[in-house]
């Protein structure tokens, strides 16, 4: 078992994330990197400076993966396996948790990125994306949907069956958009929110050529809810318009 950080490595740790929050405000780049470092000097359990750092490297590089999985392992350092048992299904509430969502998030793109000829990188890219999900259900990150479409493209079908039958439920948007009952705006959202079209939009910029590439996709996400009910015509006198 993983305990938690002593009194003191706890306060050193809030002093190094005040740096990261600096670092994820500064406005260039060498100002990100050196506040990054400078918390880890601080504190080496800063997994948001190994993410500011990761999002600073090469993209695809061997740098860059390994700077997400010390943000992995130092989030779940600090924050230690007495969390993990007892806040499963709860994580994203606690605001220490955080970091250790965020590294795992982008370790979890980072993989599939990387993964393009790696089967092996990308079922790990899933599975991180099924742990964030399983310590967070409610998907304030949007792993849900992310997750949907890698498995819809490795056409893992019971686990996106099992996996749509709750994202669906949760965003109604994204079966009209995606089967075609309502069309997708041009311009993406500035910014979501969790169950609303905007959600949906994003979603679907990012993910609907897996969708449509994958045979029997759609109708199976058809079959999951009925297509949208047309508004009735309105009336006039107890008589429909027509």
């Amino acid at each position: 078992m993983v305990r938690k950080p002593s009194k003191a490595a706890e306060a050193a740790l809030y002093e190094a994330q005040d740096i990261a929050w600096d670092a994820w405000d500064a406005p260039d780049r060498p100002r990100r990197i050196a506040l990054a470092k400078k918390a880890l000097k601080v504190s080496p359990l800063c997994a948001d400076a190994y993410a500011i750092l990761a999002g600073e490297a090469k993209a695809g590089s061997d740098e860059q993966l390994e700077l997400w999985r010390r943000g992995v392992a130092v989030g779940e350092e600090a924050l230690g396996s007495k969390l993990f048992e007892e806040m499963a299904g709860h994580f994203w509430g606690i605001l220490e948790t955080r970091p250790y969502m965020r590294s795992r998030v982008g370790l979890a793109v980072a993989l599939w990125q990387r993964g393009a000829r790696d089967e092996a990188a990308r079922n790990e890219a899933i599975g991180h994306l099924q742990a964030v999900l399983a310590l967070n259900p409610n998907d304030n990150q949007g792993a849900r949907y992310l997750l949907a479409g890698w498995l819809a493209q490795m056409e893992r079908g019971d686990e996106l069956e099992a996996l749509l039958a709750d994202a669906v439920e949760i965003n109604r948007h994204v079966r009209a958009y995606l089967c075609g009952d309502r069309k997708v705006p041009r311009r993406k959202p500035p910014y979501y929110s969790p169950g609303a079209a905007s959600e949906a939009m994003v979603y679907i910029e990012d993910h609907a050529a897996a969708w449509h590439g994958t045979a029997g996709a759609l109708d199976w996400v058809r079959a999951q809810l009925p297509a949208p009910k047309k508004r009735a015509p309105r009336k006039a006198d107890g008589k429909t318009l027509h």
